[in-house]
């Protein structure tokens, strides 16, 4: 329709249905064109980089491996588009398995033939160009297992009037290590991941992990251990005990006092159970050697780990000579 504004100027108004049918072909054409580009794109060949892991299986009976091996192959490949894409989706779905009970006396494998050979029918057109490591180098020694105790490797403090009702446990209390016999020799313990706790008031139970050695050939039976901290409010006792002193100071020196009194602490589920043989006061043969004074100190051995705060009373004692 045309309609006439003034005598200057001229407005042509197209229907919109016209518009519409306008904008339709062109989206339409756009997504064509752009399909068209992608299938042509994808068809070219390119080079990519990839990362994949790998993982070692069967190892020949009574052998372990005594060398590191790598977790990862980085790979530079060519291929096109969709040979890429398919690569890079098998290799977010699976490892690489490496049978080595294939190689009891081959001590290397090429990683690219290895790769090669272990790829999908579907990616055969892909081409391998550089695998890093070149090389997987193999070495096989006599493989030991070694059962050794679990020591648990803690730090840990209690609140005033707190401290420890018994022995810090560890559930089992050893490990089963096994890997190649000139690792395995070397290890006599293995101890828990460091854990650090403060200000206990309560009993703790914990589930706790080994310690890393360092070696991806040695291996654990177990991975997890159940860790006990028994806690309980404290009660404080006293005891008067004699002093020992060494053999040759016997008939040598008199002590004054010959006894001292010691006051301590301990859980109350097992305050009963403190008696003085607990507990060692004593002299030192060296400090009676080394003084110049008529007095000598009182050192005390405690044999519990639930008793806490032990203090001597007199800590110093006076001594004479018998003739």
């Amino acid at each position: 329709m045309v309609r006439n504004t003034n005598s200057k100027s001229v407005l042509i108004e197209l229907p919109r249905s016209t518009n519409r049918k306008g904008l339709v072909v062109f989206f339409i054409s756009f997504i064509i064109a752009a399909v068209f580009w992608l299938l042509q794109s994808f068809s070219q060949t390119y080079q990519s980089n990839i990362r994949v892991p790998i993982q070692y299986a069967q190892i020949p009976e009574g052998l372990a491996l005594n060398k590191p091996l790598p977790d990862i192959l980085e790979i530079r490949f060519e291929s096109s588009g969709w040979g890429i894409m398919k690569f890079k989706r098998f290799q977010r779905n699976q490892a690489f398995v490496l049978n080595l009970n294939k190689f009891p006396e081959q001590k290397s494998v090429s990683t690219s033939n290895f790769i090669i050979s272990n790829l999908p029918e579907e990616m055969a057109s892909i081409k391998i160009l550089m695998v890093s490591p070149e090389v997987l180098n193999l070495g096989f020694e006599k493989r030991r297992e070694k059962e050794v105790p679990v020591v648990p490797d803690l730090k840990v403090s209690f609140n005033s009037q707190y401290g420890l009702a018994g022995l810090i446990t560890i559930k089992p209390e050893k490990v089963l290590v096994s890997g190649p016999e000139s690792e395995i020799n070397k290890i006599n313990e293995v101890k828990t991941e460091f854990r650090k706790y403060d200000e206990l008031e309560d009993k703790v139970i914990d589930i706790i992990g080994l310690v890393d050695l360092g070696s991806k050939n040695i291996k654990y039976d177990q991975e997890e251990f159940e860790l006990t901290i028994p806690v309980e409010q404290l009660a404080e006792g006293t005891l008067t005990i004699p002093i020992s002193m060494p053999q040759n100071l016997q008939n040598t020196i008199s002590l004054i006092p010959e006894k001292v009194q010691l006051k301590f602490q301990a859980a109350v589920s097992l305050y009963n159970t403190v008696s003085q043989l607990d507990f060692d006061p004593f002299i030192k043969m060296e400090d009676f050697e080394s003084t110049n004074d008529d007095k000598l100190k009182v050192h005390c051995k405690v044999k519990q780990d639930f008793i806490y705060k032990v203090s001597v009373s007199p800590e110093y004692v006076d001594y004479i000579l018998i003739k």
